[in-house]
């Protein structure tokens, strides 16, 4: 093939490993941008993943497959691989998933695997591995293992077995507890040749795969997998099999220095050394400048005012890690009950969570352990009524429809059969957030929301879930003693003085502040009030549903934080709910999401200049 079809192809195969990249420059002069590819839709992860295999189409130009896991074209995350002509771009052919295959995680082109002398390609998903045929896209072999992420990451093997036909070597890091395993397929019909387990759980043998050199001089490619989670201090490591059969040749373990050894990525190298033996290229995309882990923080790595890294506590090992700019972005204390006991006042600690369990202040206690300067109100926080029998932290598969937000148009009684707060006394965003507090301050930390069918309609579609506490009854006789917890007699009392209190010559209007209001009560409803004597009667149990809490740290508007002398610690930024000062006894609703998005915009810009500079 001339060499300008060689530097074309090449420079297509770098723009397409770039996910849904739309345009590129390089910075050498000579450097051409031949065309541009792009994900037939947003999401699809195209480019995910891209590999050459070979000419396919007769035009003397190698082509190259490209992966887009996530394409929703055959169901939801089913996946999708394109066959694209290395010459002009031209889609060739396209292999589809099913649901949840994730197909395109993987590609490789191991070589002619049918021998009608046309390349052939493979595609991995999670779960489901494809060979196909280059010259007409026909499926050579469809190899399906569900539960051990097989086919997270393929590669050509050669041929092991000696049949003339090159074979595949397949990555299942999370087998058998994620010790991983890793498959040899003969490439004339997908059968298991050979498998090998990974050392210990967690190991995650087989993220990344390939077919090497022969190394141990038996006539026969050898091969390497990696697994992340191996060897010694478990910073990863990469192992060498014979590929005839399998057998361990030889451990690979990184220097101290090492994050992630192997994660991802290992690849045949070729002689780069001129010794003969062939050499191998290793990832550990943790060992780079820029970071990603999957380790708790426990406290930083501080001068006077410089913070100058992190001390991380992993699933093995802890370690100090060094960074320029850190960026605290963790949320308050609402999932710590000691700390709401503590800060919020008695009771707290019974409080149910709307979120997350992990948002425990381990931000905050950081950063006011290397003096951090306290801010805002430490006794406040967002909650708001919410499913008594919920659990104590957020379901993801029910989501926010605990919350019960239709209350100013019913009326809210206590254990005692009491009205309490003012239900209407303004629109639903401005009393939310604090009247979680209210219920949680009466007796038994409930209350019940009552309905009649006259405003039944102008309930929101979190009041027609399964998982709710709720009664009806025809009369208010009975519907008073339905009302778990709650003094029967002094409900009925109750409703009888709410509905001669009503001012029912002012127009009910559920979308302003009517005024429509009771007068002499106790406790006044200011708008929206109807009188509840029109059958079957509803009742729903709330309880406190704490969102964030309103306690943080100070910071400058660079989002540095401050030391106890306003000082700027350098280096420590944060954002989000752990910063304090933002919200007082109340909330307006969707406010935090603003402040999350503008502070963390200025919090990563700064901490990126501080790591440049």
């Amino acid at each position: 093939m001339p060499e300008e079809d060689t530097m074309r192809a090449a420079v297509v195969a770098i723009i397409c490993a770039v996910p849904e990249l739309a345009w590129a420059q390089f910075a050498e002069p000579d450097a051409e941008v031949l065309y541009t590819l792009h994900a037939e839709a947003p999401g699809d992860g195209f480019g995910f993943v891209a590999e050459k295999i070979g000419d396919i189409d007769g035009d003397r130009a190698p082509d190259f497959v490209i992966g887009a896991p996530t394409s929703a074209a055959g169901g939801v995350n089913a996946g999708r691989a394109y066959v694209f002509s290395g010459r002009t771009g031209a889609l060739l052919h396209t292999v589809t998933g099913e649901a949840n295959n994730r197909l395109g995680f993987s590609v490789t082109g191991p070589g002619d695997l049918d021998r009608d002398g046309t390349p052939d390609y493979v595609v991995g998903g999670l779960g489901r591995v494809i060979a196909l045929s280059g010259a007409d896209h026909h499926i050579l072999f469809d190899v399906r293992v569900p539960g051990e992420a097989f086919g997270f990451s393929v590669g050509g093997a050669g041929d092991v077995n000696r049949d003339r036909f090159p074979d595949v070597i397949v990555g299942a890091f999370a087998a058998n507890a994620v010790a991983g395993k890793v498959y040899m397929l003969s490439g004339n019909d997908g059968a298991v040749l050979w498998t090998q387990l990974g050392p210990n759980g967690g190991a995650g043998l087989g993220q990344g795969v390939s077919g090497i050199d022969d190394v141990n001089h038996d006539g026969v490619p050898d091969q390497v997998a990696a697994a992340p989670g191996a060897g010694p201090n478990f910073l990863g490591a990469a192992f060498v099999y014979s590929g005839r059969d399998g057998t361990p040749l030889r451990t690979l373990e990184p220097d101290p220095t090492a994050v992630h050894f192997g994660q991802f990525f290992v690849h045949d190298a070729g002689d780069v050394d001129r010794d003969g033996v062939g050499d191998i290229l290793i990832g550990d995309f943790g060992d780079t400048e820029g970071k990603v882990f999957a380790t708790i923080a426990t406290t930083f790595v501080a001068g006077s005012t410089v913070i100058a890294g992190l001390a991380c506590l992993g699933e093995r090992r802890s370690r100090a890690l060094g960074y320029a700019g850190i960026v605290l972005a963790c949320g308050g204390f609402e999932s710590n009950s000691e700390w709401r006991t503590r800060y919020l006042g008695p009771g707290w600690d019974l409080a149910k969570v709307r979120g997350t369990r992990f948002n425990t202040g381990d931000g905050i206690r950081m950063a006011m352990d290397i003096g951090a300067s306290p801010c805002g109100n430490w006794s406040g926080c967002h909650a708001v009524q919410w499913e008594m029998n919920a659990p104590e932290f957020g379901d993801l598969a029910v989501g926010d429809q605990f919350q019960k937000h239709s209350y100013p148009f019913a009326i809210l009684v206590n254990a005692t059969g009491k009205r309490f707060v003012d239900e209407g006394a303004d629109f639903r965003n401005y009393t939310y957030a604090k009247y979680g507090r209210v219920v949680l301050e009466q007796p038994g930390q409930f209350a019940w929301q009552i309905f009649d069918q006259k405003v039944k309609h102008l309930q929101r579609d979190e009041y027609k879930i399964r998982q709710i506490t709720k009664v009806v009854a025809n009369t208010i006789e009975e519907f008073a003693h339905k009302l778990d917890g709650v003094n029967a007699e002094q409900f009925l009392k109750t409703i009888a003085d709410y509905n001669n209190a009503v001012r029912r010559d002012i127009p009910f209007n559920p979308n302003v502040k009517d005024g429509r209001r009771t007068e002499g009560l106790a406790v006044n409803k200011s708008n929206w009030a109807n009188t509840i004597d029109q059958p079957p009667f509803e009742g729903y149990a709330v309880t406190c549903g704490l969102t964030f809490t309103f306690g943080g740290v100070r910071i400058t508007t660079d989002a540095e934080v401050l030391n106890t002398d306003y000082q700027p610690i350098r280096g420590l930024y944060a954002a989000g709910e752990l910063v304090g000062g933002l919200f007082y006894f109340n909330y307006p609703g969707g406010s935090g999401l603003t402040s999350g998005a503008v502070f963390g915009r200025i919090a990563g810009t700064a901490a990126a200049h501080a790591g440049k500079n």
